[in-house]
């Protein structure tokens, strides 16, 4: 048996079986979603906004962390007679309020110029917490590679492991 081998397999074979775990979370949550009424609504403002921090633990408060490029945006839609607002935007707002993280400057365009104010957009809301409504600019085009890398790291895990476990017959 050779121990680095073996190693090795269960590392990849735990992270794939991790990942895997949290794309099925992701999965589940998104399904639920789905089911969510969707209502138009009025975008009031859309805009790009750059953050910058000071890098934690950082005694120079001139060292920065690379600017972050977020999108910020607010939208009114109305459900049974009642208006309400929110700000919530992005691609996957289940997981977390990704506004935008990961776009190239051209996407980020993209999405502003075809969000500018008072265009209509599709709101998804909450049937009873309307706190939790949400504007997809564009669907999650990462599944696909996630899975696929999810499933490549657990292969390679259990062929890693094998190998490992073979090496000493």
């Amino acid at each position: 048996m050779n121990a680095r081998l073996v190693a090795t397999g269960l590392i990849l074979l735990l992270l794939g079986v991790g990942a895997g775990w949290l794309l099925f979370q992701s999965w589940r949550a998104s399904r639920g979603l789905a089911a969510w009424p969707t209502v138009p609504g009025q975008m009031l403002s859309m805009e790009a906004a750059e953050e910058v921090d000071v890098v934690p633990g950082s005694s120079n408060s001139n060292r920065r962390a690379t600017p972050q490029i977020r999108l910020v945006g607010r939208y009114r839609y109305e459900v049974a007679g009642q208006t309400y607002e929110g700000d919530r935007i992005g691609t996957r707002p289940f997981i977390q309020r990704d506004e935008g993280a990961g776009l190239t400057r051209a996407d980020m365009l993209g999405v502003l110029r075809s969000h500018p104010a008072g265009s209509t957009v599709s709101v998804h809301h909450h049937p009873t917490e309307h706190e939790r409504s949400y504007v997809v600019y564009r669907p999650a085009r990462d599944s696909l590679l996630l899975t696929a890398l999810c499933t490549g790291m657990v292969l390679s895990g259990l062929v890693t492991l094998l190998a490992g476990l073979r090496a000493s017959s």
